[in-house]
Order: structure tokens, then C-alpha cells, then sequence
């Protein structure tokens, strides 16, 4: 399945809306099967509809050991914030994260910024010192917000989406060790 990861984690929504202050109190944890109609919304919200993730593989997400929807809900809000899918195999030191999305009205709360903190602290859990994902090469806020959080290019894949976008490959080392670091021992 082709990865998408929203266009916009931390940027303010082309529309003028206001959004919470960055300090908003909010509560991340693993999706429930009470969360599946949220889940769907927030995809819809987020993605064009031939990338939507199907709502029967939200629920066998849900029910999945090695896979994860991680939600943010914010304190007070009646939906949720945002979700990161996130995806793993047993005895693999290398998770996957496979979106992060977040509601339009939530937009410039660090949400993303909690999610994907939240997604990482799960992997290294799970016994993953890696973290992968895939981007669309023309997707600028997203590649920056990855950067600043200290992913780093490593691959490109041609024609990867749909519409025949290239997707560019990130990394971050979860256990502190930077991958120049690792080259050097490796070497």
C-alpha cells in the first residue's frame, strides 16, 4: 500500500481559522475500536479520495498487535486532533510510519509534532531503534517538518503514487545514534 503523509502536520490551513494555542492539553494513546468512525473522518478530511485509507483497514488496525493508529485528542474537544498510523514486525528493529494526519481546525497546536513524539516513543517500546516513511516529493511542509525533526533522506522512489509523484524515503534513528554516526562504525 502506497504511503501518504499529510501535506500540512504543523502549517496553518490555507483558510483563515483559528486554531488552539501550542500549549493546548491533550491526551495521546492507541486507537480503539471506539474511534473507527474518527478515524475514517479524519482521512477524509485529510487525503484525496484515491488515497483514502479504507475503513476496514482502520478496523483491522485496530484489532492488528503489530500496527497502531496513535490518536491525539485534545482536552474538552468533542473529535479527535489528529492520528499517525504506524506499522511493525516482530523481531525487526524498523518501524514504519505510515501517515500522520491532522484535522484542519487543529492545524498549528503541535499536534503533529505530539503525534509523531508519541508514534517514536511506541516503536523504541516495541524494541525499534529505526523509523521509516515515505513522502511525496513535492510536498514541502511535510519534508521540512521531518527534517526539523531529525529525519533523513536516504532513497527516492519513481512513480510511486498514484498520479506518478516520486516519494522520498526518511529515516531517524530512535536510540540517539545519527546515521553518519553508524556509517562510521559500520565502516
Amino acid at each position: 500500500m502506497k504511503t501518504e503523509v499529510v501535506s500540512s502536520l504543523d502549517e496553518p490551513p490555507s483558510s483563515a481559522r483559528v486554531a488552539p494555542a501550542a500549549h493546548t492539553p491533550a491526551t495521546c494513546r492507541v486507537a480503539t475500536p471506539d474511534d473507527l468512525d474518527e478515524l475514517v473522518r479524519l482521512e477524509r478530511v485529510a487525503f484525496a479520495k484515491e488515497d483514502w485509507f479504507p475503513r476496514h483497514r482502520f478496523k483491522e488496525l485496530i484489532e492488528t498487535p503489530d500496527q497502531h493508529a496513535v490518536l491525539v485528542h485534545p482536552a474538552g474537544a468533542s473529535r479527535l486532533a489528529g492520528d499517525a498510523i504506524l506499522f511493525w514486525r516482530k523481531g525487526s528493529a524498523t518501524a514504519r510510519l505510515y501517515n500522520i494526519v491532522v484535522d484542519p481546525e487543529f492545524q498549528k497546536g503541535g499536534f503533529g509534532s505530539r503525534l509523531l513524539e508519541y508514534a517514536e516513543d511506541t516503536a523504541r517500546r516495541r524494541g525499534c531503534r529505526r523509523l521509516v516513511l515515505e513522502v511525496r516529493a513535492n510536498n514541502a511542509q511535510a519534508i521540512a517538518f521531518y527534517q526539523r525533526k531529525g529525519f533523513r533522506h536516504f532513497g527516492t522512489l519513481a512513480a510511486y503514487y498514484p498520479d506518478g509523484t516520486a516519494a522520498l524515503r526518511y529515516e531517524k534513528f530512535l536510540n540517539g545514534i545519527l546515521a553518519a554516526q553508524l556509517e562510521l562504525v559500520l565502516v
